[in-house]
């Protein structure tokens, strides 16, 4: 068996992952915390996520500025 080589042990854990919907505006932030993560939760144009690990912000109307969404099927119509 390979062990890792010293300088793999160099690379930070990352403190949190960003997950970007693709289909609705909403946008999933895992922080990590000493047990686990913690996940955070945003939706709407009208969202901002803090992002202190970096000093800076996320805007979703910048974000999904030139995303395209399908129209939303209705009850009647599925």
């Amino acid at each position: 068996m390979r062990e890792n080589s010293p300088s793999c042990h160099a690379i930070p854990l990352p403190t949190g992952i960003i997950r970007i919907g693709w289909r609705f505006q909403k946008v999933h932030v895992y922080r990590r915390l000493d047990s686990g993560f913690d996940r955070e939760i945003y939706t709407g144009l009208d969202a901002i996520i803090p992002l202190p690990e970096i000093k800076c912000e996320l805007a979703l109307p910048e974000l999904y500025q030139n995303v395209q969404f399908a129209p939303a099927i209705s009850d009647d119509e599925s």
